[in-house]
This record gives C-alpha cells, sequence and structure tokens, in this order.
C-alpha cells in the first residue's frame, strides 16, 4: 500500500528541515558562533526553535517520537549536537573560571615577589650603611692606635697641705 504524495512530501519536508537545522548548528558550533542558538537547548526547544536570518524553521514535536530509520539517525544525531553545545558552553565557563584563578594566582604571586624584592632592598640598604660604618670605625681605630704613642697620660696633681 502506498501513502498519498502529500504525506510523503511533508514527511520529506520535516526531515529537510529536521536535518538542515542540524547541520546549521553544526556550522555554528565550527565557527564558534552559538550565540543566536537558544541557551537551554533540549530536544523540545530544538524542535520549537526557528530564527528567520539563519533559515531555521520550527519542526512538529511529533518528530521527536517518530521511529523510522530516518528519523532515529536524525534524533542520535541531534542528541550529539546538543551535547557539543552544552561542551561548549560549559567548557567556556570551565575555561574561564580556570583563567581568572590563574590570574588571580599570578597577581598574589607578583604581590609577594614585589614585597621580596623591597624587602630585599631594604636588607642591601642597611647592610650597605652598616658597612661604610665599620670601614670608618676602623680607620678611626687605625688612627687612635697610630697616635697612641704620642699621647701623653696626665697625671693628677696633688696640693700638698703646708
Amino acid at each position: 500500500m502506498t501513502k498519498p504524495v502529500i504525506a510523503v512530501r511533508r514527511r520529506e519536508a520535516a526531515l529537510a528541515k529536521f536535518s538542515f537545522k542540524i547541520e546549521k548548528i553544526k556550522e555554528m558550533l565550527a565557527a564558534g558562533d552559538i550565540q543566536r542558538i537558544p541557551s537551554k537547548m533540549r530536544p523540545t526547544t530544538f524542535v520549537e526553535w526557528e530564527d528567520q536570518e539563519l533559515g531555521v524553521q520550527k519542526i512538529s514535536r511529533n518528530s521527536l517520537y517518530e521511529t523510522d530509520k530516518e528519523y532515529t539517525s536524525l534524533h542520535i544525531e541531534m542528541h550529539a549536537v546538543l551535547a557539543r553545545i552544552v561542551n561548549v558552553r560549559i567548557g567556556k565557563s570551565k575555561k574561564e573560571k580556570v583563567t581568572e584563578k590563574l590570574q588571580d594566582k599570578i597577581n598574589v604571586l607578583e604581590a609577594r615577589i614585589q614585597n621580596y624584592v623591597n624587602d630585599y632592598s631594604e636588607a642591601k640598604s642597611e647592610l650597605l650603611k652598616k658597612d661604610k660604618e665599620i670601614v670608618r670605625l676602623r680607620t678611626q681605630l687605625i688612627r687612635a692606635r697610630e697616635n697612641e704613642g704620642k699621647i701623653k697620660h696626665l697625671r693628677s696633681v696633688v696640693k700638698n697641705p703646708e
């Protein structure tokens, strides 16, 4: 028994819309441009989604429940594409979170490094001052030793009580 021509044409049109929609999403995924895809894309959202600029049209919900060979392969493909959309969206947010965490770690480490550099510079400056003080004191000690022989000790003089 053959099906009516109108039913066959409608079926072919529905299959064409279904496969076109999947191909459009694949193109968008390949281009990395998924902003126009609804944020919570599920099979029911998939069939209802339409975008005039992209040429994507609404599909009958019955196509989700068809069990024919053609529909079954399209269902598998649709679920794979929807999973890829979820992975891309989650992947971006995870990458952004990881990037933010790494940037925060970098900022903390740079601040810590700057503190170490400041502490080092301060300690080195104090050390140079102390080295100059040591050199000055050594020079003073050497001069004092050289002049030690030239110095005469004073004696105290006591008056005789007469």
